[in-house]
């Protein structure tokens, strides 16, 4: 079967989430965000090419495929690969990813990642044997702040005020200390898993000056001077309603004390004072702790993520 490629335009928006939606029907809500996260790429900070497919025939489009730099790193691309039901193997996965190859040796990338829903068996065996190797699976965990009540945990934040640990936000921790973001920094790479990359100082500076960050929802735990963990409230920038729940860490000497516990209830806490609807936590399988604890909180499980990388060096 013959195939049309050529460059995103904008009209092609609703083209483009209707074959999301064929291909994905089991998270719609999910399809509109991407896409409106797609729209709302800022191209004068970020790189990006993105194309579609148009079958020859019918004259419609049958597929889209981009790399977009996601963050400070122009060296590590996403790539995104769509196609209609029942044409990724007709052509269409070929010609977008010939293309996205093409415009590679032009640029100076080392790294690609992509992240899909765990349950597209033939996009990620598509991938797979393309030099894509799965390196994480994530579940989508959400709790419904309408619904939540989390106040028969409440004495863990007893129990843990009255070890003497201090739980504040980042502004408040600003104005005591504002030479506090090196030691922010320090916590933040030492109270992640191994598995995680470490992020560099001015790579972490530039995450806490996103537009999504809540300072007030930022909370962070310390033993005197000592800062010991930390736990984040983000705006979903696409969807008002929702807020997202990251980062939250323990330095490991301090876990299994309830203070991980008490850093969410405090976010929770903060989300719904706020007027989300949704908080959403993006929680490693390989984390069994941090699963308990969603799980512990009320949080569910939505969809799993399979996130695969391909090195170039």
């Amino acid at each position: 079967m013959a195939f049309g490629l050529r460059p995103f335009l904008e009209q092609d928006s609703q083209a483009i989430l209707a074959i999301a939606n064929a291909a994905i029907p089991y998270d719609l809500e999910g399809n509109q965000r991407w896409l409106r996260l797609r729209i709302q790429v800022d191209e004068q900070r970020f790189l990006r090419r993105h194309y579609v497919v148009i079958g020859e025939e019918a004259r419609q489009l049958v597929g889209y495929g981009a790399l977009e730099q996601q963050g400070p790193d122009p060296q590590r691309l996403r790539v995104y690969l769509l196609a209609h039901p029942g044409f990724l193997r007709r052509g269409v996965g070929n010609a977008l990813y010939a293309r996205l190859m093409e415009d590679l040796e032009k640029l100076n990338v080392t790294g690609l990642w992509m992240q899909e829903y765990h349950q597209d068996s033939e996009l990620l065996g598509f991938m797979h044997e393309r030099g894509f190797v799965q390196t994480r699976l994530t579940w989508d965990m959400r709790l419904s702040l309408a619904k939540a009540n989390v106040s028969r945990l409440m004495p863990i934040l007893e129990e843990v005020a009255a070890r003497g640990i201090i739980i504040s936000t980042l502004t408040e921790e600003y104005r005591r200390n504002p030479g506090v973001l090196p030691l922010l920094h320090a916590l933040f790479n030492a109270a992640r898993d191994e598995s995680f990359r470490p992020l560099t100082f001015e790579a972490f500076r530039q995450e806490l000056d996103q537009p999504g960050v809540i300072p007030q929802g930022f909370f962070i735990a310390r033993e005197g001077e000592r800062l010991i963990g930390l736990s984040a409230l983000w705006r979903m920038g696409a969807e008002p309603d929702y807020a997202i729940q990251r980062w939250t860490g323990v330095l490991p000497i301090y876990r299994r004390q309830g203070i991980g516990a008490a850093l969410r209830l405090c976010t929770i806490d903060t989300a719904q004072r706020l007027g989300f609807h949704m908080l959403v936590a993006y929680t490693d399988h390989s984390d069994p702790v941090m699963l308990a604890l969603n799980e512990k909180l009320d949080f569910h499980r939505w969809f799993g993520y399979a996130t695969l990388e391909k090195s170039l060096q």
